[in-house]
């Protein structure tokens, strides 16, 4: 079922994401208050960019991009699970079901029969 006509190939793509609402298709309003015009824009946008990341910036993203996660303090990740209505946060890791530790705390020796 084709909603456009496929003229071009942006509304291909944008048909095969079904992306059908405009809002989506418009520069954000804090992107437009960059400048008035676009080149005003696009340049103090360039700008946002020039200094590299800090280290811990960077190590920060690497590790919330290989774990999944999203970055930022507590108060912005729970506004991000509230509006996704999904967890954003990682589970914490569970211990090692073979150390002795576990077993003791867990009541591991109690269960086992007794000879």
């Amino acid at each position: 079922m084709e909603l456009y006509s496929v003229a071009c190939p942006f509304y291909y793509r944008v048909q095969g994401v079904r992306v059908l609402d405009p809002r989506m298709l418009s520069p954000h309003t804090l992107y437009q208050a960059l400048g008035i015009r676009p080149a005003e824009r696009q340049a103090t946008y360039r700008g946002l960019f020039k200094e590299p990341l800090g280290e811990n910036d960077l190590l920060a993203l690497r590790k919330a991009t290989n774990d999944c996660t999203r970055v930022g303090n507590d108060k912005f990740q729970t506004e991000i699970a509230a509006t996704l209505a999904r967890r954003v946060r990682k589970y914490a890791h569970g211990e090692d079901r073979r150390s002795e530790r576990y077993k003791q705390s867990t009541g591991y020796y109690s269960n086992t029969l007794s000879p």
